[in-house]
């Protein structure tokens, strides 16, 4: 499958892309072939959206996590009859196809204020999900990281950046602190409160004396009160403890004006 010196082809050196590639070695005009993909001419697609090529913990090499329609046999459920003009298009588009069965979870997605805009453009769920099956738990298209990483890159390249990784994002874990669908917060947050928010991994009332929270007003600016996020930035900076500046005597005198030297 791979060429072991170089390729021009592939960038994951294989000696060509699939279908093509695949099937060099398996008749697609099989009788057994067809019956177990439903008759659907599978042999014009990628074969890696539902398989494994080096191995699984599933029959036929399956992903490890297999959309249960798949595993099912449901094609119709998704896609028009296999003896169609166009067997491999969808019913639907976009998340419309998948609220069939995700009903309640597109429905509080719905009711949030603000949406996570690949849930409705014209790509809908898939953008992130894969419809067939993954190796990521949750049917993700990749790890947590590297798929939010398509889009937020500057985030993921900061935080490699900073000198004291932030837990979550250091683990892959986004969702730690967002919520990948909807949210009725800004940036997707899970908590209003950043300090709700910060406290379930950070015991922040013992963190300082320094008076933070509700009625404490941040002197730089009189329409924002003091948080966590007035001194650290959440997604790491070039400076410890993600500090915004490089000593803790530069990030003090931007409030405290008259100690600046």
């Amino acid at each position: 499958c791979h060429n072991p010196h170089a390729s021009q082809e592939n960038e994951n050196l294989l000696t060509a892309s699939a279908p093509a590639l695949c099937v060099e070695c398996h008749d697609t005009s099989k009788g057994t072939f067809k019956d177990l993909h439903m008759g659907y001419p599978v042999e014009t697609a990628d074969c890696s959206s539902c398989h494994n090529p080096h191995g699984s913990g599933q029959k036929s090499i399956l992903h490890d996590v297999v959309h249960e329609p798949v595993s099912n046999r449901m094609c119709k459920q998704c896609h028009n009859a296999p003896d169609s003009a166009e067997p491999l298009a969808l019913l639907r588009d976009s998340y419309e196809l998948c609220q069939g069965c995700h009903y309640d979870m597109v429905n509080e997605t719905f009711n949030q204020e603000r949406i996570h805009w690949p849930l409705v453009d014209g790509t809908g769920c898939i953008n992130c999900h894969s419809p067939h099956a993954s190796s990521v738990t949750g049917l993700l298209e990749k790890p947590m990281l590297d798929l939010c990483g398509t889009c937020h890159a500057d985030t993921v390249s900061r935080q490699e950046r900073s000198q004291t990784p932030h837990p979550p994002i250091a683990e892959g874990e986004c969702a730690t602190c967002h919520s990948v669908h909807s949210s009725n917060n800004m940036f997707l947050l899970n908590n209003a409160s950043s300090f709700e928010l910060c406290g379930e991994c950070h015991e922040w009332q013992t963190h300082s004396t320094h008076p933070i929270g509700e009625g404490i007003v941040d002197p730089r600016n009189r329409n924002m009160e003091l948080d966590c996020m007035s001194c650290h930035r959440t997604h790491g900076t070039e400076y410890k403890h993600f500090i915004y500046y490089e000593t803790i005597n530069d990030l003090c005198v931007q409030c405290h004006t008259k100690y600046r030297r």
